[in-house]
């Protein structure tokens, strides 16, 4: 059964993981995809999830303790405008990820050739 309610500050700092479960997630009423994962050990992330390409995809957002309320909802808002697009937010992060590695090779390649 999904357990959907508009996230606030509050909801957010009560949600507990179900008793006897690893965890639970529960989603919000307001932001399409955006989901609230706590574990049986009271970690509580962010999450998104979707379906690409009719495949169901999720993404860690953040921790709750780092991203408030407001931000996590813009944040999926973002996911969820790519993948309406077709865009896999995983391979964008992917590749950002290699365009900075890339970056950061090459500023220490010349620092030692300097």
């Amino acid at each position: 059964m999904a357990k959907q309610e508009n996230f606030t500050a509050g909801r957010v700092a009560a949600y507990q993981c179900e008793g006897g479960k690893n965890q639970s997630i529960y989603w919000d009423g307001k932001t399409p995809g955006l989901g609230l994962r706590v574990t049986a050990t009271g970690a509580k992330s962010y999450i998104f999830q979707s379906r690409l390409h009719g495949v169901s995809i999720r993404l860690t957002v953040g921790d709750v303790r780092t991203w408030t309320v407001a931000e996590a909802q813009a944040e999926a808002t973002r996911l969820k405008t790519l993948t309406d697009q077709g865009i896999d937010p995983r391979q964008v992060k992917a590749e950002q990820r290699a365009k900075d590695e890339a970056l950061m090779a090459e500023r220490k390649r010349k620092a030692v050739s300097t």
